[in-house]
C-alpha cells in the first residue's frame, strides 16, 4: 500500500506528457500483490476479519488464485465460521492439490463441523503431503477419536510425538484418548467390574 502511494507520488511530480500510460493488468497485478501483503500481514498478527475481507477482495478479483483461497480459508477458520472455511478451502484445494497447509485448515474447520471422516480425510492428506508435521498428526489423531478409533488415534499420536516429544496437544489428547477407550470398551462377560472401574 506504502509502495503504490509512493508510486502515485512520484508519477504525480512528472508532467503529463512526459508519463508513460500504465497497462491495466499491472497496475491491477501491483494492488492484488499489494492486498496479498497486507492480508498475509494481518494473518500473522491475528487480525483475522481483516484478513478475510482483504482474502475475499483478491478471490473476487482474481478466482483462480490458490493462495488467497487458502488465506481466506484459515481466515475464516480462525473467525469460526467453519462451513464457509471449508468451502474456501476446498476451492483452494482444487486450485493447488496436496497444499499442507490448507489440508490442515480444512481438517481444523471439518473438526469444528464435527465432520469426523472429512477431518480424517484431510489430516491423512495433509500428512502424506508433510509427514513431519506433527500438527497432522495430532489432528489426525482427534479426528479418529471422534470416530471413536482410539487405536489408531493413539497410533498418530504417537507419530506426532515422535517428532515433537515436547508436543503438549499430542500428549494430551493421547493420554485423553486412551481414558476414551476404556470408557468406552465394553467389561468381558462373566467379569464384575470393581468398584473403582466404569463401567
Amino acid at each position: 500500500m506504502v509502495r503504490a502511494l509512493c508510486l502515485l507520488l512520484l508519477a504525480g511530480a512528472v508532467p503529463a506528457r512526459a508519463r508513460p500510460p500504465v497497462p491495466p493488468t499491472l497496475a491491477h497485478d501491483d494492488v492484488g500483490r499489494t492486498m496479498a501483503i497486507v492480508a498475509r500481514a494481518a494473518s500473522r498478527s491475528g487480525q483475522w476479519q481483516a484478513a478475510a475481507r482483504l482474502w475475499r477482495a483478491i478471490t473476487v478479483a482474481t478466482p483462480t488464485d490458490a493462495a488467497a483461497w487458502a488465506g481466506l480459508g484459515a481466515a475464516l477458520v480462525r473467525l469460526d465460521a467453519p462451513g464457509d472455511a471449508v468451502a474456501a478451502l476446498g476451492r483452494a484445494e482444487n486450485l493447488a492439490p496436496d497444499q499442507a497447509g490448507v489440508a490442515l485448515d480444512r481438517g481444523r474447520a471439518e473438526l469444528a463441523l464435527g465432520h469426523g471422516p472429512e477431518a480424517a480425510a484431510a489430516f491423512d492428506s495433509a500428512t502424506r503431503a508433510n509427514p513431519g508435521d506433527p500438527r497432522g498428526w495430532t489432528g489426525l489423531g482427534i479426528a479418529h477419536d471422534l470416530l471413536g478409533a482410539h487405536a489408531s488415534a493413539a497410533s498418530a499420536y504417537d507419530r506426532a510425538l515422535a517428532i515433537d516429544p515436547l508436543n503438549v496437544a499430542a500428549r494430551h489428547n493421547r493420554q485423553v484418548s486412551a481414558s476414551m477407550a476404556l470408557v468406552v470398551s465394553p467389561i468381558p462377560e462373566g467379569a464384575t467390574p470393581s468398584p473403582g472401574v466404569l463401567p
